[in-house]
């Protein structure tokens, strides 16, 4: 089976700068064929980046890098070890369900390049969120 380039795999998607998306994130693997990006995530805190616990899962912080403040996981920005993993209690790895898990950095990544992202707060009902807005990046 031969896979598109990324490139052409994008449905209506834009070029970016990391300025535009300063909350992303990007977990680099140190095992899988050479420091490869396992997945795309968004800067939470100060030292901590929320991701999908499948991206982790079965792996120590050792086993990953995080680059932040670049739109390349190659180069550019900053890359930053990881301190802890927490995966979520709940989280199934038959299912996927409840697929959430947060990185504790060893360093602080928020600076003048690189923000946390907005989360929601109690103004946004989780059972009706019809007609609410979000803008997909990763």
């Amino acid at each position: 089976m031969a896979f598109s380039p990324i490139a052409t795999a994008i449905i209506n998607g834009t070029k970016t700068t990391s300025l535009e998306y300063a909350f992303i994130a990007a977990i680099i693997s140190n095992n899988w064929f050479g420091n490869s990006m396992v997945c795309g995530d968004s800067v939470v805190g100060s030292r901590t980046i929320l991701t999908a616990a499948h991206c982790l899962d079965g792996n120590t912080p050792s086993s990953f890098t995080v680059r932040v403040g670049s739109a390349d996981y190659t180069t550019g920005g900053k890359l930053l070890n990881i301190q802890k993993i927490t995966i979520y209690p709940s989280y199934s790895t038959n299912t996927i369900d409840h697929d959430y898990a947060i990185i504790h950095l060893a360093d602080t990544v928020v600076d003048g390049s690189v923000t946390a992202t907005a989360l929601p707060g109690n103004e946004i009902n989780p059972d009706d969120t019809s007609g609410v807005p979000v803008r997909l990046a990763g």
